[in-house]
């Protein structure tokens, strides 16, 4: 909770010290600059302490989920938390990819890492959430 803390203290301190580069005149632009702020400044921090060090080209083995997981069937907040417990690498990757609507080669570029390593944490983060669902629903 610290951490989350202490980058939140932080992106607010980078949008604080660049406020007057921003040049929108709408609630929507500024919502837009603050969340580009602070998406950068979370993966900043997860760059500086090195934890995607474990995202090598490695295939990982493990059933491919398929795209009937049943995602649909589970509510909103219990997804989050099944997503909240992923490793933190495979998180990063699925939360760029899905909510921040990146391409594999974009993550790659922001994390520092190949575009293979991020399509492999995508694949690993897609089956262990798809086996959450599956145990969530026995």
């Amino acid at each position: 909770m610290q951490t989350a803390e202490d980058m939140f203290q932080d992106g607010f301190m980078s949008a604080f010290k660049a406020a007057q580069s921003f040049k929108g005149t709408s609630e929507a632009e500024l919502y837009t600059w603050l969340r580009t702020i602070m998406v950068n400044t979370c993966l900043m921090r997860i760059r500086k302490k090195d934890i995607l060090k474990d995202a090598a080209d490695v295939a990982f083995q493990a059933e491919v989920p398929d795209d009937d997981v049943g995602y649909e069937r589970i509510d909103q907040q219990t997804l989050i938390e099944m997503i909240s417990t992923l490793p933190v690498s495979e998180r990063t990757v699925l939360n760029l990819f899905v909510f921040e609507d990146l391409s594999h080669k974009e993550i790659a570029q922001k994390l520092g890492i190949t575009e293979k390593a991020s399509i492999n944490k995508m694949y690993r983060a897609k089956a262990m959430l798809a086996e959450k669902i599956r145990n969530y629903e026995r």
